[in-house]
């Protein structure tokens, strides 16, 4: 396996520390895999997750994947929209950090994330109480069960 080499000829190693402190050289990966793999609720920018907050239909679909990890196809059968419209919205609440995907072969299952979970929980909690004009929650809810009796095409 060869050396990645850094401005001047100097491999990230040798650029980030000497060849006597292995440490320095680690930085650079360390920075990586947490920047990648680590997500928490109180490092998010409140603007894309109000944006994301701000669309009838991804707050049918925050409160359809209340019930846990749905399959997009379900989803689409929920809030009866085109696939390509729900994976549009999936997408702008995925970048927000509200949602994480899984992928399965060709399925791809969304469920909130982690840290998200009890602030979306709190909205739809206000939502419930607030708002007469959320008929669509229970109706979305009760088409994703009968799609999932129904096909369970990615189960």
């Amino acid at each position: 396996m060869g050396t990645a080499r850094a401005a001047g000829g100097r491999s990230r190693f040798e650029a980030n520390g000497s060849a006597d402190d292995p440490e320095g050289g680690l930085d650079y990966i360390r920075q990586i895999e947490y920047s990648v793999r680590v997500t928490r609720t109180a490092d998010l920018d409140p603007s894309p997750i109000f944006a994301a907050l701000s669309d009838r239909t991804r707050l049918r679909l925050l409160n359809l994947l209340r019930e846990g990890e749905t399959c997009v196809c379900d989803l689409v059968e929920g809030v009866r929209a085109p696939q390509p419209t729900v994976s549009r919205h999936l997408a702008v609440l995925r970048r927000s950090g509200l949602v994480q995907v899984r992928k399965d072969g060709l399925w791809c299952h969304y469920q909130l994330a982690e840290g998200a979970a009890e602030l979306l929980g709190r909205l739809f909690d206000c939502l419930e109480k607030c708002s007469v004009d959320c008929v669509e929650f229970p109706r979305d809810q009760r088409r994703v069960r009968a799609s999932r009796r129904a096909r369970g095409c990615c189960d």
